[in-house]
């Protein structure tokens, strides 16, 4: 597990109890690898992709908790390069 792994793993299990902090936070981790799709009728949709596991699992609880939003959560296995897994969160 490479340095940058653990220290996601390491920050993503820090509890948050400030709903400011989760915004802040949420707000950096979209702002990342996030994108926004915008499609016919009004339709506008956020995915937020990445390959860490935790990073994935974090944006999740903080999108329910201070959102409340039902998130699609899709995984997909990498068959190029890298053999990991690739998460998508779709709101």
């Amino acid at each position: 597990m490479s340095f940058s792994s653990r220290a996601k793993n390491e920050l993503c299990h820090i509890p948050v109890q400030k709903s400011c902090c989760n915004l802040a936070e949420l707000a950096a981790l979209i702002q990342i690898c996030g994108t926004i799709h915008i499609g016919g009728r009004k339709r506008v949709s956020l995915n937020v992709s990445t390959e860490n596991a935790a990073i994935a699992r974090r944006i999740f609880l903080l999108l329910k908790c201070q959102y409340n939003v039902q998130t699609e959560v899709m995984v997909r296995k990498n068959q190029r390069l890298r053999k990991n897994n690739s998460y998508s969160l779709v709101l």
